[in-house]
């Protein structure tokens, strides 16, 4: 063999780089990583979520295995993040470093720069940013408005009383916050202790709903729909009213053996029922005896307490028997039973 042959494959064999193993990725070779983003309209002032795309190239052809914008991942559309997109809240976007205006620390909208960093397999990056005029005071409006009701006691009405009010909490879209919303009632009430009408305003930080929390009382038994409305959305709310319970019937007389069943009926929730002592009369709900345990029973099924009133055929002395039933709020109706000999 040719002497100069013989060394030059040997030079080769002993002093030319390494190969990577097959089906490795040789991360000794040079590449280049680009990454290019877009926001829509560079002039548009921001007031939303924004939605970011682009594309990235590996000079190599190395896989991308990542984009993010924002500090935030962003999705690939095409294979190894060769097109991508992200949607970045607009309340990260408010967050973001910005390059105020002179004097102005308060400027309604100020420019921010949105950084973009795309990684490949090997672990290299290229980055670029995109610039973005974010409304830090974006104009309000109302899109949704929506009413949650807080019952007290863990009921589904309010008394008629007056004294245990309904918590009401108003809630919108985020860009709502400064809104005012007016709140009505179609029945009566009152709204925050002051007032059939009320208006508050929505407070919160752009990123979060927007809400106001009140209270609505009323002493008119029924039901009423409660409207709140603000920039021409209006939201409404069915509230039950309920007043004491009602015995029927109220009013009676019985004689010796004689007998009567009381139905208890309301709107509400009905908490007990108790009757005075009185003797040779027995006055019953289920098996439970009112003048001993306070108590309210549905015997029939009907959603109706019922009180069973029995006189003794050896009742000697004319007496009155009162009934009593409230609700869980100490609202309370009676009824009066005479009996005689």
């Amino acid at each position: 063999m040719n002497r100069s042959i013989y060394l030059s494959l040997l030079g080769t064999l002993f002093f030319a780089p390494a190969c990577a193993p097959p089906g490795t990725i040789d991360c000794d070779v040079s590449g280049e990583t680009r990454v290019s983003a877009s926001a829509g309209d560079p002039d548009a002032v921001v007031t939303a979520d924004l939605q970011f795309v682009g594309v990235t190239t590996q000079s190599e052809g190395f896989a991308i295995r990542s984009v993010t914008v924002g500090g935030l991942q962003a999705t690939s559309v095409d294979f190894d993040f060769a097109s991508w997109s992200v949607t970045l809240p607009f309340g990260m976007l408010k967050t973001l470093p910005a390059a105020l205006p002179a004097g102005a620390p308060d400027a309604d909208v100020v420019t921010v720069s949105v950084p973009v960093i795309a990684m490949d397999a090997c672990g290299k990056s290229s980055s670029t940013s995109v610039m973005v005029k974010v409304a830090r005071r974006p104009q309000i409006h109302v899109d949704t408005l929506t009413m949650t009701p807080q019952y007290p006691g863990g009921q589904i009405y309010i008394p008629a009383n007056g004294l245990f009010p309904l918590i009401l909490t108003l809630t919108a879209n985020p860009e709502g916050a400064g809104a005012q919303a007016t709140l009505s009632s179609t029945a009566g009430g009152t709204f925050g202790g002051d007032g059939a009408q009320q208006t508050v305003v929505l407070s919160g930080d752009g990123t979060a709903g927007a809400s106001a929390t009140t209270f609505f009382s009323s002493t008119q038994p029924g039901v009423t729909v409660l409207s709140a409305s603000s920039k021409m959305t209006t939201s409404v709310l069915p509230v039950r009213v309920a007043g004491p319970p009602t015995l029927f019937p109220s009013v009676a007389t019985l004689s010796p053996g004689q007998g009567i069943r009381v139905t208890v009926s309301t709107e509400g929730a009905i908490h007990q029922c108790s009757a005075t002592p009185v003797a040779d009369v027995s006055v019953l709900s289920g098996v439970h005896d009112l003048m001993v345990t306070p108590t309210a029973i549905d015997v029939s099924g009907d959603g109706k307490v019922d009180i069973d009133i029995t006189v003794a055929a050896t009742l000697k002395k004319a007496a009155t028997l009162t009934i009593t039933c409230s609700d869980p709020f100490g609202q309370f109706s009676s009824g009066t039973y005479a009996v005689a000999p």
